[in-house]
């Protein structure tokens, strides 16, 4: 009977053991990438982007331990989309009568000029942004009717336009002979018009008739080549 119960005992030990050791080596849990319970991504509509997207976003993302992931997806597709931005939720819900509301921009798309632009109601987004994608279809000049390529921004602020620097006033003028490297005549005006006027009314007549003449008078050189010039500075060779 001893020797019964003894053997019981052992059984009983090892079952315990290998128990306690798979206990030991079994993985905890993985827990989701994304907490999706509690956040949700928005489109400028205020609706939230379909679930199936998150689920294969976040399967798409299995090394993913925070937002980031997500945030990078959510940049990228706002980047590629002018019209549609998303918003990262997290937390409580907000409604849409209490959601911020949304910027609109009609730009040009060459020149980044501005022609239409308002603040409105995230209620009112859907409607009338459907109506704007309408009409930046047909947007034209108002004078001549012509088709104006324009951009409609939403949620998004358009970039500024390039910041054209005009070009520095034209007051020297001078007639080179570019062979001899030898300026002739050089001056300087008040003003651009003066310096414009001189150019065109003397300096360029002057050079294309020493360039047709073959006639040594101490001034024009045979076969020399003539030029005029107007600039911000002073010409030298």
């Amino acid at each position: 009977m001893k020797k019964i119960v003894f053997l019981a005992l052992i059984i009983c030990s090892l079952m315990a053991c290998k128990t306690s050791t798979e206990e030991d080596t079994k993985k905890p849990e993985e827990t989701p990438a994304v907490p999706t319970d509690n956040v949700r991504v928005r489109n400028s509509a205020w609706q939230i982007v379909k679930s199936d997207y998150l689920e294969k976003l976040i399967k798409g993302l299995p090394n993913i331990t925070s937002l980031d992931g997500l945030e990078k997806e959510i940049a990228a597709y706002n980047a590629e989309n002018t019209d549609d931005q998303w918003f990262l939720e997290e937390g409580e819900q907000v409604p849409i009568e209490e959601a911020p509301e949304a910027t609109v921009y009609i730009v040009d798309t060459a020149t980044l000029e501005i022609y239409f632009q308002a603040v409105i109601e995230r209620t009112d987004l859907q409607t009338r942004r459907d109506a704007w994608r309408s009409t930046v279809e047909v947007w034209s000049d108002p004078v001549t009717g012509a088709l104006i390529d324009v951009t409609l921004y939403v949620d998004n602020v358009p970039p500024e336009p390039p910041v054209i620097v005009p070009p520095a006033p034209r007051l020297w003028v001078a007639l080179l002979d570019m062979t001899a490297e030898k300026v002739y005549y050089s001056e300087h005006y008040a003003t651009e018009a003066e310096a414009i006027w001189r150019y065109q009314m003397g300096l360029t007549i002057q050079a294309e008739v020493y360039n047709l003449q073959d006639v040594d008078d101490g001034i024009d050189v045979p076969g020399d080549v003539w030029q005029a010039y107007i600039g911000e500075t002073e010409y030298s060779f």
